[in-house]
């Protein structure tokens, strides 16, 4: 009788090449799924957010708030050209060019906006969350400022707030020519 160590080797030459090939692929899969947890924890872990990388927001505000160079427009559900403006504002806050950190809509800001500029505020029952790997947590307030004293970053910005304030960092948008053509249809039809 022979006897074999339990651990032994088997030498190279006897070892299948699928066998070798397997071994490759199985490195390669694990690798690569690694890679994919690193990316995806990266986007989900400051938000919170482990859909992050779903370009949709479906959110329903409550009230939309539209201020127009002095002038205060309410839109609740149930109001004509309501749901249209959502649809609208839902489909271009998903494109997202960038995240400008440490603006923070203020007092004087915010009067201009109120007062004097171009904006709309979106008011939601419960916190919403914009899906996007930028740090931009849920909150249940939004702004769009689309004239006013942010111009000279040259993106539009959307801002997230809570009840009682506006927090710090503006989500770039691409685009809001929509949603202006959207607003501007609804101030048209007062």
């Amino acid at each position: 009788m022979i006897k074999t160590k339990p651990h032994s080797k088997i030498p190279a030459e006897f070892v299948p090449a699928s066998l070798k090939w397997s071994k490759v692929v199985e490195l390669a899969i694990v690798v690569v799924l690694f890679v994919i947890g690193v990316i995806w924890l990266g986007g989900a872990y400051p938000n919170e957010d482990p859909l992050w990388f779903r370009p949709v927001f479906d959110e329903q505000p409550l009230i939309i708030r539209i201020h127009y160079h002095g002038l205060t427009r309410e839109l609740r559900p149930g109001d004509p050209a309501f749901a249209e403006l959502v649809a609208v504002i839902n489909s271009e806050i998903v494109h997202h060019a960038g995240y400008q950190e440490g603006l923070q809509p203020r007092a004087q800001s915010l009067d201009y906006y109120e007062n004097r500029g171009y904006s709309i505020q979106l008011f939601y029952p419960a916190k919403v969350q914009i899906h996007t790997r930028q740090f931009f947590p849920a909150a249940d307030r939004l702004m769009i400022a689309i004239e006013g004293s942010y111009n000279y970053i040259g993106t539009p910005l959307l801002f997230r707030g809570t009840e009682d304030s506006w927090l710090p960092g503006g989500l770039g948008l691409k685009s809001i020519d929509g949603i202006r053509a959207a607003v501007d249809k609804v101030l048209a039809g007062q």
